[in-house]
């Protein structure tokens, strides 16, 4: 059938949206947002801006993106994996054994695939903290705490954009998408 739909679960990572005072959204008011776009199966899951919907996942990202800042006046980034895309990034996990370590494994989702060569420049290893790269994401394993590690500035230096997720996130959001 010509021009139609691909309609398919999805979750909507937001970036940066309720650290601190600054991007401050309600689930209430993000949930509303995107039922505005005609997402009624819309399920939220924390505050940080996790939403998984069914729906054109070549589309929807953008459309949020336009909706937040014409609803809210909030200038927000959206990265989009699909169902099949979550299960795979999860199955792809090159640290194993630190699964159980939820809040110190985490993803960084990418528009697109970093450069290897940008990202050999930074370097896959800060003290004991580490990074794998994966096909749209980068696998970010820290030993004691995200805000003290070594790899923030690294991270930076890369230049594109990205949002984190730890794994328990990563996971719960994959299990929504699965639903």
């Amino acid at each position: 059938m010509l021009g139609a739909v691909m309609r398919q679960r999805c979750a909507l990572l937001l970036r940066g949206i309720n650290l601190g005072a600054r991007n401050r959204l309600g689930m209430a008011d993000l949930r509303r947002v995107v039922k505005e776009l005609g997402h009624d199966d819309a399920i939220t899951y924390l505050q940080s801006g996790n939403v998984v919907v069914t729906a054109d996942a070549t589309q929807v990202g953008e459309l949020l993106e336009e909706a937040l800042r014409r609803e809210l006046g909030l200038s927000v980034r959206v990265f989009v994996r699909t169902a099949q895309e979550l299960q795979r990034v999860v199955a792809a996990n090159p640290f194993p054994s630190r699964v159980s370590a939820t809040k110190l494994l985490h993803v960084a989702f990418l528009d697109e695939a970093p450069d290897p060569v940008a990202l050999e420049r930074v370097g896959l290893r800060h003290g004991d903290d580490r990074i794998a790269l994966g096909e749209r994401e980068l696998y970010l394993d820290y030993t004691v705490n995200v805000h003290q590690s070594p790899l923030s500035q690294p991270l930076n230096r890369l230049k594109v954009p990205m949002t984190m997720r730890n794994w328990a996130t990563v996971t719960a959001v994959t299990k929504l998408a699965d639903s």
